[in-house]
Formats: structure tokens, C-alpha cells, sequence
């Protein structure tokens, strides 16, 4: 009854309380004593760099939705292209890259969006590995040449993976979509 915004999602509770409270006791100029609750100096609802809700944010989690989707979309162009054949491949390519950006721009905050990208870049730089089965590579190396790109492109997607696991981090409690 006393809460101006809601533990689980950060809704604004103040015209819900104004109508429930029958006996006209509640003070709209008192802060509630809950932790949720931002405090009049605070940026942001859960003390974090940026709102979640806001325009930066917001704005943020477009930008990196696009550069991101486009990233992974390039990889797997660039691995699918290199296997099968150039149609299939921008086929593929196209639709993980409007799929991943998609996906990212559902994210509610852009520290999610960017740990998000990461791991989706991650998973699509190791798929490039898979170019020594394209007709066109010497069967007779196609074994060792797998692992030698195997580790070359585990150094920069194990980096990528650790920038998605750093973002996530600070991710709010409640900016998740799961």
C-alpha cells in the first residue's frame, strides 16, 4: 500500500495508490521507505548508469542491435557462402542477421543487448572454422586445417565471450527478458 513503485517490474504505483487509499492518510510528498524506490537524487529507478526506460538507453540498444546483428549476420554469410554456395549462404546470412538483430532489439536495457551480441558474435565466429569442407579445400588437409582455424578463431570469439559476460554483469536485476 505504501510502495510507489513495484519489487518486480519498476511500475509506477502512485495513481493506484492515490485510488486504493480510501482514508486519505497517504502523503504524496513522503518517500517511501522501500528500496526500490528511487531516491530524488538518483539518475535511475535501480541506481544504475542508465535508465532502462530512458531515450540513451534506448538509443543505445538500437545502435548495438544493429552494428551486432550485422556482425553475426556477416559470419555466418561468410561461413555458410564458403561451404554450400553463394545463394544459400546470403539466404542464411540475411535471415540470422534480421533474426539476431531482432533479438537484440527486444532487450531492454543496452548492457543486455551488448552481452547478448557478444555471445551471438562468439557462437558465429567459431562456424568460420567450418570453411575447410567447403569442395574447394584439399581434402587430404581439410583435418589439420580445421584445427589450426579452430584455434585462431577461438582467441577472438573466447575475447568476444568475455565482453558478453562482463556486460551481463550489469545487467539490472529486472532488465532480463530471459
Amino acid at each position: 500500500m505504501t510502495s510507489a513503485y513495484c519489487i518486480h517490474c519498476s511500475a509506477d504505483l502512485t495513481e493506484d495508490r492515490e485510488r486504493t487509499d480510501t482514508n486519505a492518510d497517504w502523503d504524496p510528498t513522503s518517500r517511501p521507505s522501500s528500496p526500490q524506490a528511487p531516491s530524488p537524487t538518483d539518475d535511475t529507478a535501480d541506481g544504475s548508469l542508465l535508465d532502462p526506460d530512458g531515450l540513451l538507453d534506448t538509443l543505445l540498444t538500437v545502435v548495438v542491435g544493429l552494428i551486432g546483428g550485422v556482425v553475426i549476420g556477416l559470419f555466418v554469410w561468410f561461413a555458410v557462402t564458403s561451404v554450400v554456395s553463394f545463394g544459400l549462404g546470403t539466404a542464411v546470412g540475411v535471415l540470422v542477421w534480421l533474426g539476431a538483430t531482432a533479438k537484440l532489439f527486444r532487450c531492454r536495457t543496452v548492457q543486455e543487448a551488448v552481452s547478448k551480441a557478444a555471445y551471438g558474435i562468439a557462437i558465429a565466429m567459431m562456424l568460420v572454422p567450418l570453411i575447410v569442407f567447403s569442395s574447394t579445400w584439399d581434402p587430404g588437409t581439410r583435418g589439420q586445417d580445421f584445427v589450426i582455424l579452430a584455434v585462431i578463431c577461438a582467441v577472438p570469439a573466447a575475447i568476444a565471450g568475455g565482453v558478453g559476460f562482463i556486460a551481463a554483469r550489469f545487467v539490472p536485476e529486472s532488465g532480463s527478458d530471459g
